[in-house]
This record gives structure tokens, sequence and C-alpha cells, in this order.
């Protein structure tokens, strides 16, 4: 996984429209790849898979896929959360 090599961490708990404004360009690159996470990229270009897809399967495969994944990054966070404060 690229992320490792830069350290970036598996969840970032950061409001996605403060993470714009710090860490992405105007043509939507990001500035910082060290404060990157894979739920972010989830959330700025994953979720938006679906609506580029043209066939009714490959639409329902994908938002069958994007629940699957919002729920794991759900439980991720939760997961974290219950850690941190032990």
């Amino acid at each position: 996984m690229i992320a490792g090599k830069y350290g970036q961490q598996i969840f970032k708990d950061v409001s996605i429209k403060e993470y714009i404004k710090e860490n992405i360009t105007e043509n939507g690159r990001i500035k910082d790849i060290r404060k990157h996470a894979p739920n972010i990229e989830f959330e700025l270009k994953l979720k938006k898979i679906p609506l580029k897809l043209y066939t009714k399967k490959a639409k329902e495969i994908a938002r069958k896929r994007l629940k699957f994944m919002e729920k794991f990054f759900k439980e991720l966070e939760e997961e974290i959360k219950f850690t941190e404060n032990l």
C-alpha cells in the first residue's frame, strides 16, 4: 500500500470541507499526500463512481459496494474512537 510509504493514517477524522480547503488544489490535486487517508479518498472520489457508470447492472453493483464501504468506514471510525477512549 502506497499510503504507508508516506505515513498516512488509515482513517482521518476531519471535516471534508476543511480538508478540501487545506489540502486540495483548485484543479483537484492533493497538496500533501501525508495528510490524505483512505476514508478521505472514499469521500472525495470513490463515492462518485456509481454516478459515472452506464449500465443498470454496473450501477447496482457499485451501489452495493458503496454501502459496504460506508459501513466499513463507519465501523472503523467507531473502533478508533473506542480505542482512543481506553
